[in-house]
Protein backbone atom coordinates (compact mmCIF):
# COMPACT_ATOMS: atom_id res chain seq x y z
CA UNK A 1 0.00 0.00 0.00
CA UNK A 2 3.03 2.70 0.35
CA UNK A 3 4.29 2.01 -3.11
CA UNK A 4 1.33 3.02 -4.85
CA UNK A 5 1.32 6.61 -3.91
CA UNK A 6 5.35 6.76 -5.16
CA UNK A 7 4.59 4.98 -8.10
CA UNK A 8 1.13 7.25 -8.99
CA UNK A 9 3.07 10.44 -7.63
CA UNK A 10 5.42 9.62 -10.55
CA UNK A 11 3.10 8.69 -13.47
CA UNK A 12 1.73 12.01 -12.44
CA UNK A 13 4.47 14.00 -13.10
CA UNK A 14 5.63 12.24 -15.67
CA UNK A 15 1.99 13.09 -16.91
CA UNK A 16 2.43 16.66 -16.25
CA UNK A 17 5.61 17.73 -17.93
CA UNK A 18 5.05 15.76 -21.07
CA UNK A 19 3.63 19.06 -22.87
CA UNK A 20 6.49 21.16 -21.29
CA UNK A 21 8.73 18.66 -22.60
CA UNK A 22 6.93 18.58 -26.25
CA UNK A 23 6.89 22.95 -26.46
CA UNK A 24 10.95 22.41 -25.32
CA UNK A 25 11.69 19.46 -28.02
CA UNK A 26 9.90 21.79 -30.39
CA UNK A 27 12.33 25.03 -29.70
CA UNK A 28 15.11 22.64 -29.74
CA UNK A 29 14.62 21.73 -33.14
CA UNK A 30 13.86 25.53 -34.67
CA UNK A 31 16.82 26.34 -32.70
CA UNK A 32 18.48 23.10 -34.51
CA UNK A 33 17.54 24.82 -37.96
CA UNK A 34 18.65 27.98 -37.06
CA UNK A 35 21.75 27.17 -35.57
CA UNK A 36 22.03 24.95 -39.28
CA UNK A 37 21.54 28.38 -41.26
CA UNK A 38 24.13 29.95 -39.22
CA UNK A 39 27.33 28.03 -38.74
CA UNK A 40 28.87 30.65 -36.74
CA UNK A 41 26.33 30.20 -33.82
CA UNK A 42 26.62 26.58 -34.44
CA UNK A 43 30.64 26.53 -33.14
CA UNK A 44 30.00 29.05 -30.62
CA UNK A 45 26.85 26.88 -28.90
CA UNK A 46 29.75 23.94 -29.12
CA UNK A 47 32.02 25.98 -27.34
CA UNK A 48 29.63 26.76 -24.46
CA UNK A 49 28.84 22.72 -24.11
CA UNK A 50 32.31 22.21 -23.55
CA UNK A 51 32.78 24.54 -20.35
CA UNK A 52 30.44 22.73 -18.90
CA UNK A 53 30.93 21.99 -15.17
CA UNK A 54 30.07 18.52 -13.61
CA UNK A 55 28.71 18.40 -10.24
CA UNK A 56 29.60 15.26 -7.90
CA UNK A 57 28.63 16.51 -4.53
CA UNK A 58 25.26 15.19 -5.26
CA UNK A 59 24.17 11.50 -5.09
CA UNK A 60 25.28 11.17 -8.84
CA UNK A 61 27.02 13.60 -11.07
CA UNK A 62 25.04 16.05 -13.12
CA UNK A 63 25.86 19.23 -15.27
CA UNK A 64 26.04 22.13 -12.51
CA UNK A 65 23.42 23.65 -15.24
CA UNK A 66 21.07 20.94 -14.20
CA UNK A 67 21.02 21.68 -10.57
CA UNK A 68 18.56 24.00 -9.24
CA UNK A 69 20.18 25.94 -6.16
CA UNK A 70 23.42 28.15 -5.41
CA UNK A 71 26.20 26.17 -6.60
CA UNK A 72 29.93 26.78 -6.23
CA UNK A 73 32.73 25.17 -7.76
CA UNK A 74 36.41 26.36 -6.98
CA UNK A 75 38.46 25.50 -10.08
CA UNK A 76 42.19 24.08 -9.42
CA UNK A 77 43.44 27.30 -10.34
CA UNK A 78 41.51 29.02 -7.67
CA UNK A 79 43.01 26.70 -5.23
CA UNK A 80 46.10 27.07 -6.31
CA UNK A 81 46.22 30.58 -5.92
CA UNK A 82 45.11 30.60 -2.58
CA UNK A 83 48.07 28.35 -1.95
CA UNK A 84 50.56 30.70 -3.09
CA UNK A 85 49.21 32.84 -0.03
CA UNK A 86 48.05 30.41 2.74
CA UNK A 87 47.79 26.23 3.42
CA UNK A 88 44.74 27.00 4.91
CA UNK A 89 41.83 24.68 3.83
CA UNK A 90 39.02 27.28 4.19
CA UNK A 91 40.84 30.45 3.56
CA UNK A 92 40.21 29.54 -0.03
CA UNK A 93 36.14 29.06 0.67
CA UNK A 94 36.15 32.78 2.77
CA UNK A 95 37.69 34.05 -0.48
CA UNK A 96 35.61 32.77 -3.45
CA UNK A 97 32.52 31.34 -2.05
CA UNK A 98 29.60 34.09 -1.27
CA UNK A 99 27.89 33.73 2.29
CA UNK A 100 31.03 32.10 3.76
CA UNK A 101 32.33 33.48 6.64
CA UNK A 102 35.98 34.63 7.36
CA UNK A 103 38.26 31.86 7.96
CA UNK A 104 39.49 31.81 11.61
CA UNK A 105 42.86 29.97 10.05
CA UNK A 106 43.10 27.21 13.39
CA UNK A 107 42.38 24.11 13.52
CA UNK A 108 39.39 24.91 14.90
CA UNK A 109 36.28 25.84 12.53
CA UNK A 110 34.04 27.72 15.23
CA UNK A 111 32.43 30.48 13.87
CA UNK A 112 32.41 29.21 10.21
CA UNK A 113 29.27 29.07 8.69
CA UNK A 114 27.47 28.86 5.34
CA UNK A 115 24.99 31.44 5.36
CA UNK A 116 24.96 31.66 8.60
CA UNK A 117 24.38 27.75 9.19
CA UNK A 118 26.73 25.07 9.37
CA UNK A 119 27.66 22.75 6.41
CA UNK A 120 28.55 19.61 5.90
CA UNK A 121 32.32 18.48 5.19
CA UNK A 122 33.36 15.71 2.84
CA UNK A 123 36.69 14.57 1.62
CA UNK A 124 35.85 12.81 -1.19
CA UNK A 125 32.64 12.24 -0.46
CA UNK A 126 33.66 10.79 3.01
CA UNK A 127 31.99 13.07 6.21
CA UNK A 128 34.72 14.57 8.13
CA UNK A 129 34.04 14.99 12.06
CA UNK A 130 31.06 12.77 14.04
CA UNK A 131 27.60 13.76 14.52
CA UNK A 132 27.66 12.47 17.90
CA UNK A 133 30.65 14.80 18.99
CA UNK A 134 30.61 18.01 17.35
CA UNK A 135 34.39 19.18 18.15
CA UNK A 136 34.26 21.96 15.20
CA UNK A 137 37.34 20.03 13.69
CA UNK A 138 36.46 19.11 10.70
CA UNK A 139 37.56 21.81 8.90
CA UNK A 140 41.19 20.59 9.02
CA UNK A 141 41.31 17.23 7.47
CA UNK A 142 43.91 16.89 4.45
CA UNK A 143 46.60 18.80 2.76
CA UNK A 144 45.32 20.94 0.08
CA UNK A 145 48.42 20.36 -2.34
CA UNK A 146 46.08 16.96 -2.85
CA UNK A 147 42.68 18.93 -3.63
CA UNK A 148 41.72 19.09 -6.77
CA UNK A 149 38.78 21.33 -6.53
CA UNK A 150 36.51 22.03 -4.35
CA UNK A 151 32.00 21.74 -4.79
CA UNK A 152 29.85 23.80 -2.65
CA UNK A 153 25.93 22.74 -2.26
CA UNK A 154 24.12 25.77 -0.88
CA UNK A 155 20.68 24.98 1.46
CA UNK A 156 20.07 22.10 3.96
CA UNK A 157 20.26 18.38 2.30
CA UNK A 158 19.58 15.25 4.13
CA UNK A 159 21.37 12.95 1.23
CA UNK A 160 24.44 12.91 2.73
CA UNK A 161 24.09 12.13 6.44
CA UNK A 162 23.60 14.08 9.47
CA UNK A 163 24.90 17.73 9.65
CA UNK A 164 24.32 19.64 6.37
CA UNK A 165 21.79 22.12 7.55
CA UNK A 166 23.77 24.95 5.64
CA UNK A 167 24.80 22.73 2.91
CA UNK A 168 27.57 20.44 1.29
CA UNK A 169 31.15 21.37 0.98
CA UNK A 170 32.98 18.17 -1.04
CA UNK A 171 36.90 18.13 -1.58
CA UNK A 172 37.78 16.42 -4.14
CA UNK A 173 41.33 14.93 -4.48
CA UNK A 174 43.19 15.78 -7.85
CA UNK A 175 43.24 13.06 -10.52
CA UNK A 176 45.95 12.14 -13.16
CA UNK A 177 45.02 14.36 -16.45
CA UNK A 178 48.05 13.55 -18.67
CA UNK A 179 49.08 10.23 -20.54
CA UNK A 180 51.94 8.37 -18.99
CA UNK A 181 53.79 9.60 -15.53
CA UNK A 182 54.37 12.79 -13.93
CA UNK A 183 56.15 13.42 -10.78
CA UNK A 184 56.04 16.61 -8.84
CA UNK A 185 58.26 18.29 -6.51
CA UNK A 186 57.19 20.88 -4.12
CA UNK A 187 59.14 23.39 -1.79
CA UNK A 188 57.77 26.46 0.11
CA UNK A 189 59.15 28.55 2.68
CA UNK A 190 57.17 30.58 4.61
CA UNK A 191 57.70 33.69 6.74
CA UNK A 192 56.30 36.99 8.04
CA UNK A 193 59.35 38.68 8.51
CA UNK A 194 60.49 37.34 12.45
CA UNK A 195 62.79 34.02 12.55
CA UNK A 196 60.36 32.46 14.61
CA UNK A 197 57.14 33.09 12.67
CA UNK A 198 59.53 31.14 9.44
CA UNK A 199 57.94 27.54 7.88
CA UNK A 200 58.41 25.15 5.39
CA UNK A 201 56.80 22.98 2.95
CA UNK A 202 58.29 19.31 1.53
CA UNK A 203 55.66 17.48 -1.10
CA UNK A 204 55.97 14.63 -3.91
CA UNK A 205 53.22 13.95 -6.16
CA UNK A 206 53.08 10.69 -8.25
CA UNK A 207 50.72 10.66 -11.33
CA UNK A 208 49.88 8.08 -13.53
CA UNK A 209 47.40 7.68 -16.38
CA UNK A 210 47.52 4.60 -18.58
CA UNK A 211 44.45 3.33 -21.10
CA UNK A 212 42.61 1.37 -18.56
CA UNK A 213 43.76 2.06 -14.95
CA UNK A 214 45.46 5.24 -13.11
CA UNK A 215 47.18 5.64 -9.45
CA UNK A 216 47.90 9.17 -7.59
CA UNK A 217 50.57 8.86 -4.59
CA UNK A 218 51.59 12.03 -2.54
CA UNK A 219 53.31 12.66 0.92
CA UNK A 220 54.09 15.99 2.19
CA UNK A 221 55.55 17.99 5.27
CA UNK A 222 54.66 21.33 6.59
CA UNK A 223 56.03 23.35 9.73
CA UNK A 224 54.94 26.49 10.74
CA UNK A 225 55.94 29.19 12.96
CA UNK A 226 53.95 31.32 15.13
CA UNK A 227 51.81 34.58 13.49
CA UNK A 228 51.96 38.12 13.80
CA UNK A 229 49.29 40.21 13.29
CA UNK A 230 49.65 43.90 11.58
CA UNK A 231 51.39 45.75 14.49
CA UNK A 232 54.28 43.12 15.00
CA UNK A 233 52.30 41.62 18.12
CA UNK A 234 52.04 37.48 18.05
CA UNK A 235 48.51 36.47 17.68
CA UNK A 236 47.17 34.26 20.60
CA UNK A 237 47.13 30.91 20.28
CA UNK A 238 43.48 29.55 19.22
CA UNK A 239 41.95 27.84 22.60
CA UNK A 240 40.81 24.78 20.53
CA UNK A 241 43.81 24.56 18.58
CA UNK A 242 46.31 26.74 16.07
CA UNK A 243 47.58 26.21 12.71
CA UNK A 244 50.24 28.47 13.84
CA UNK A 245 53.71 26.72 15.75
CA UNK A 246 52.50 23.51 14.36
CA UNK A 247 53.82 20.27 11.97
CA UNK A 248 51.80 18.63 9.42
CA UNK A 249 52.06 15.27 7.57
CA UNK A 250 50.07 13.99 4.86
CA UNK A 251 49.96 10.70 2.88
CA UNK A 252 47.43 10.40 0.22
CA UNK A 253 47.34 6.79 -2.03
CA UNK A 254 44.14 6.82 -4.98
CA UNK A 255 44.16 4.15 -7.99
CA UNK A 256 41.41 3.32 -10.50
CA UNK A 257 40.83 0.37 -13.06
CA UNK A 258 38.20 0.93 -15.70
CA UNK A 259 37.04 -2.06 -17.36
CA UNK A 260 33.63 -3.78 -19.37
CA UNK A 261 32.59 -2.63 -22.62
CA UNK A 262 33.86 0.85 -23.46
CA UNK A 263 35.04 1.13 -19.81
CA UNK A 264 31.72 1.96 -18.44
CA UNK A 265 32.88 0.25 -14.94
CA UNK A 266 35.21 1.63 -12.60
CA UNK A 267 36.70 0.33 -9.59
CA UNK A 268 38.87 2.75 -7.32
CA UNK A 269 40.69 2.54 -3.75
CA UNK A 270 41.89 5.12 -1.98
CA UNK A 271 43.54 5.87 1.59
CA UNK A 272 44.73 8.98 3.42
CA UNK A 273 46.25 9.65 6.41
CA UNK A 274 46.16 13.41 7.88
CA UNK A 275 48.03 14.59 10.95
CA UNK A 276 48.39 18.26 12.33
CA UNK A 277 49.86 18.48 15.46
CA UNK A 278 51.15 21.46 17.66
CA UNK A 279 54.72 21.99 18.69
CA UNK A 280 53.81 23.38 22.10
CA UNK A 281 56.27 26.01 22.15
CA UNK A 282 54.11 28.76 22.56
CA UNK A 283 51.15 29.30 25.05
CA UNK A 284 48.61 32.02 25.40
CA UNK A 285 47.93 35.80 26.94
CA UNK A 286 45.14 36.91 27.52
CA UNK A 287 43.91 39.82 26.19
CA UNK A 288 41.41 43.03 28.07
CA UNK A 289 38.09 44.37 26.37
CA UNK A 290 38.82 47.18 28.30
CA UNK A 291 37.38 49.12 31.61
CA UNK A 292 34.17 46.81 31.46
CA UNK A 293 36.36 43.46 31.40
CA UNK A 294 37.49 41.24 34.36
CA UNK A 295 40.20 42.05 35.63
CA UNK A 296 39.63 45.90 33.94
CA UNK A 297 41.68 47.45 31.76
CA UNK A 298 42.49 51.38 30.99
CA UNK A 299 42.83 50.49 27.09
CA UNK A 300 41.79 47.16 25.44
CA UNK A 301 44.27 45.11 24.05
CA UNK A 302 44.80 41.73 21.94
CA UNK A 303 45.30 38.08 22.97
CA UNK A 304 48.53 37.56 22.56
CA UNK A 305 51.59 34.26 22.93
CA UNK A 306 54.37 34.36 24.32
CA UNK A 307 56.96 31.38 24.80
CA UNK A 308 56.30 28.46 27.47
CA UNK A 309 53.84 25.46 27.88
CA UNK A 310 51.76 24.46 30.82
CA UNK A 311 53.64 21.31 32.93
CA UNK A 312 52.56 17.76 31.70
CA UNK A 313 50.28 19.32 29.11
CA UNK A 314 50.56 17.85 25.58
CA UNK A 315 50.28 18.54 22.54
CA UNK A 316 46.85 19.63 20.42
CA UNK A 317 46.38 17.47 17.06
CA UNK A 318 43.55 16.72 14.37
CA UNK A 319 44.89 12.81 13.37
CA UNK A 320 42.47 12.19 10.11
CA UNK A 321 42.31 8.35 8.24
CA UNK A 322 40.28 6.70 6.15
CA UNK A 323 40.04 4.13 3.36
CA UNK A 324 37.62 3.87 0.54
CA UNK A 325 36.64 1.49 -1.81
CA UNK A 326 34.36 2.26 -5.11
CA UNK A 327 32.39 0.70 -7.81
CA UNK A 328 30.82 2.37 -10.39
CA UNK A 329 28.66 1.02 -13.25
CA UNK A 330 27.52 4.01 -16.05
CA UNK A 331 25.11 1.33 -17.43
CA UNK A 332 23.23 -0.91 -15.04
CA UNK A 333 20.06 -1.18 -15.95
CA UNK A 334 19.65 1.73 -17.88
CA UNK A 335 21.15 3.44 -14.89
CA UNK A 336 24.34 4.62 -13.31
CA UNK A 337 25.21 2.67 -10.40
CA UNK A 338 27.58 3.80 -7.69
CA UNK A 339 28.65 1.72 -4.19
CA UNK A 340 30.54 3.60 -1.63
CA UNK A 341 32.32 1.30 1.57
CA UNK A 342 34.44 3.77 3.67
CA UNK A 343 36.55 3.66 7.03
CA UNK A 344 37.21 6.60 9.05
CA UNK A 345 39.05 7.20 12.28
CA UNK A 346 39.55 10.47 13.51
CA UNK A 347 40.90 11.47 16.86
CA UNK A 348 41.37 15.63 18.05
CA UNK A 349 43.26 16.46 21.35
CA UNK A 350 42.60 20.35 22.62
CA UNK A 351 44.45 22.89 24.63
CA UNK A 352 44.67 22.29 28.26
CA UNK A 353 42.17 23.71 30.44
CA UNK A 354 41.61 24.39 34.74
CA UNK A 355 37.71 25.07 34.33
CA UNK A 356 35.89 23.56 36.56
CA UNK A 357 34.39 20.71 34.91
CA UNK A 358 38.27 19.38 34.15
CA UNK A 359 38.35 19.18 38.33
CA UNK A 360 39.29 15.69 40.23
CA UNK A 361 36.61 16.86 42.46
CA UNK A 362 33.18 18.63 42.45
CA UNK A 363 34.48 22.52 42.75
CA UNK A 364 32.23 23.94 45.42
CA UNK A 365 32.10 25.54 49.40
CA UNK A 366 35.75 24.69 50.24
CA UNK A 367 37.36 23.90 47.44
CA UNK A 368 41.56 24.03 47.90
CA UNK A 369 42.22 26.32 44.83
CA UNK A 370 46.11 24.57 45.43
CA UNK A 371 44.60 21.38 44.11
CA UNK A 372 42.84 23.14 40.58
CA UNK A 373 44.43 20.82 37.99
CA UNK A 374 44.75 21.47 34.19
CA UNK A 375 43.75 18.81 31.99
CA UNK A 376 42.58 18.67 27.98
CA UNK A 377 39.96 16.65 26.09
CA UNK A 378 40.15 14.25 23.28
CA UNK A 379 37.36 12.92 21.13
CA UNK A 380 37.98 9.81 19.17
CA UNK A 381 35.37 8.93 16.37
CA UNK A 382 35.37 5.25 14.55
CA UNK A 383 32.78 5.45 11.54
CA UNK A 384 32.37 3.03 8.42
CA UNK A 385 29.62 2.89 5.95
CA UNK A 386 27.99 2.01 2.75
CA UNK A 387 26.63 4.10 0.11
CA UNK A 388 24.61 2.01 -2.61
CA UNK A 389 22.97 4.60 -4.88
CA UNK A 390 21.20 4.30 -8.48
CA UNK A 391 20.32 7.02 -11.26
CA UNK A 392 18.36 6.59 -14.38
CA UNK A 393 18.17 9.91 -16.65
CA UNK A 394 15.56 10.84 -18.90
CA UNK A 395 12.69 8.27 -16.94
CA UNK A 396 10.06 7.44 -19.45
CA UNK A 397 11.88 9.26 -21.84
CA UNK A 398 11.06 12.79 -19.88
CA UNK A 399 14.04 14.82 -20.72
CA UNK A 400 14.95 15.98 -17.34
CA UNK A 401 13.09 13.52 -15.37
CA UNK A 402 15.37 11.31 -13.14
CA UNK A 403 14.95 8.49 -10.69
CA UNK A 404 17.21 8.38 -7.34
CA UNK A 405 17.38 4.93 -5.18
CA UNK A 406 19.39 3.81 -2.93
CA UNK A 407 20.03 2.47 0.73
CA UNK A 408 22.94 3.88 3.08
CA UNK A 409 24.17 2.23 6.18
CA UNK A 410 26.00 4.31 9.12
CA UNK A 411 27.76 2.92 12.02
CA UNK A 412 29.76 5.24 14.22
CA UNK A 413 30.77 5.09 17.68
CA UNK A 414 32.42 8.62 19.40
CA UNK A 415 33.76 9.33 22.97
CA UNK A 416 35.27 12.03 24.74
CA UNK A 417 38.00 11.63 27.55
CA UNK A 418 40.49 13.27 29.21
CA UNK A 419 43.87 12.81 27.78
CA UNK A 420 46.17 13.90 31.18
CA UNK A 421 44.28 11.72 33.61
CA UNK A 422 42.56 8.64 31.41
CA UNK A 423 38.95 9.72 32.48
CA UNK A 424 35.99 9.46 30.61
CA UNK A 425 34.29 12.66 30.21
CA UNK A 426 31.53 11.92 27.65
CA UNK A 427 31.14 8.01 27.62
CA UNK A 428 30.98 6.04 24.56
CA UNK A 429 27.75 6.60 21.91
CA UNK A 430 26.95 4.70 19.52
CA UNK A 431 24.95 5.23 16.19
CA UNK A 432 23.57 3.21 13.90
CA UNK A 433 21.43 4.04 10.37
CA UNK A 434 19.79 2.69 7.54
CA UNK A 435 18.38 4.77 5.23
CA UNK A 436 16.16 4.33 2.04
CA UNK A 437 16.57 6.04 -0.35
CA UNK A 438 13.58 7.18 -3.22
CA UNK A 439 13.18 10.24 -5.50
CA UNK A 440 11.89 11.07 -8.48
CA UNK A 441 13.04 14.61 -9.67
CA UNK A 442 13.15 17.36 -12.58
CA UNK A 443 15.58 19.10 -12.34
CA UNK A 444 15.61 21.00 -15.60
CA UNK A 445 16.91 24.84 -15.62
CA UNK A 446 15.60 26.87 -18.02
CA UNK A 447 17.52 29.42 -19.31
CA UNK A 448 16.17 32.30 -18.49
CA UNK A 449 17.95 32.88 -15.20
CA UNK A 450 15.22 34.47 -13.80
CA UNK A 451 12.56 31.17 -14.26
CA UNK A 452 13.61 28.42 -12.23
CA UNK A 453 11.74 24.87 -12.05
CA UNK A 454 11.86 23.87 -8.24
CA UNK A 455 13.83 20.22 -7.86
Amino acid sequence: MKKMPVTLGVFVLAAAVSASVRAQQAQAAAAQGATEQNPQDARATKAKDLDRMIVTGTRAPKAVDKIPGAISVISPQEVAQTLAVTEDATAVLARTVPGYSESSQAMSNTGETLRGRIPLRLFDGIPQGSPLREGTRNGTFTDMGIVGRIEVINGPSASEGIGATGGVINYISKVPDKIGSETTFTARYLTQGHSDSDGYKLGLTYGLKQDSYDFIGAVSYLDRGIAYDGKGRTVGMNTSGSLADSESRNIYLKGGYNFGEDGEQRLQATYSRFKIEGKGEWIQVLGCRGPTDSPPCATPYPNTSVKGQIFGSKDAFNDFEQYSLQYTHQDFFGGRLDLVGYKADQAMRYLPENGDDKQLVKVGPGFDESKRIYDQSEIVSNKKGLRTSWTRSALFDVSGLELHTGVDLVEDRAQQRLALTNRVWVPPMDYKSTRALRAAVLGHRPADPERRLPA
